[in-house]
């Protein structure tokens, strides 16, 4: 006789309640085995590809929430480029800053004020643009100033009042002359340098030669 017959034979000896309890045993050690070694990885595998999956879906919503948005942010863009190109042309470029200064010293002539000083101050670089600033001290009326900086905001090109300080110079009965102290300033778009190529590199230096 084999092992199992053997074993299978002293069970049969058995009573019903104890054949009970080893098929009960039987039954749990499979369970045990079955569960370390076939259920619980399977349930860890089925976790790591749950949250892959999960993962991916937050992936995919992100990607469509950006696909959704992005006509509004290349519109945005437009817009922007469009404002910036607007906002350029009332920039004046750097040939043109001279004429500039002299449409600003004729308004004040213009405006009925006497300048008392009128300099222009060396440019200050900014991130895409340079300042351009002029330190004016002038006397007149209260509406002659109005006159001025109404002639400013009608130039074609962008100028900036910045500090204005006033104080009584003269008070008649006729009228009352103000000294204004303030500081004009207009802008220039930095101009982009264009970096010589190998072609025209090379022309310079057979030209050289």
């Amino acid at each position: 006789m084999s092992m199992i017959e053997d074993l299978v034979e002293s069970i049969n000896q058995k009573t019903v309640q104890a054949r009970i309890l080893i098929l009960f045993a039987i039954l749990a050690v499979l369970g045990v085995i079955f569960y370390y070694m076939f259920w619980e990885p399977k349930q860890v595998e089925i976790k790591g590809l749950q949250t892959q999956l999960q993962k991916r879906e937050k992936l995919k919503n992100e990607y469509e929430n950006i696909a959704k948005e992005l006509p509004k942010f290349q519109a945005e863009n437009k817009r922007l480029e469009r404002e910036f190109k607007l906002a350029s042309k009332k920039l004046p470029v750097k040939k043109e800053i001279p004429t500039l200064i002299d449409s600003i010293y004729s308004a004040v002539n213009a405006s009925g004020l006497s300048p008392i000083s009128f300099t222009p101050r060396k440019e200050k670089a900014k991130e895409v643009y340079f300042e351009i600033p002029i330190s004016l001290n002038v006397i007149g009326t209260y509406f002659e100033l109005a006159n001025f900086f109404d002639r400013m905001a009608k130039l074609p090109r962008i100028v900036n009042i910045r500090n204005l300080k006033l104080k009584v110079s003269k008070n008649t009965r006729k009228k009352m002359l103000l000294q204004a102290t303030f500081s004009a300033v207009t802008f220039r778009i930095k101009e982009i340098k264009s970096t010589p190529t190998k072609s025209s590199k090379k022309k310079k230096k057979r030209r050289r030669r």
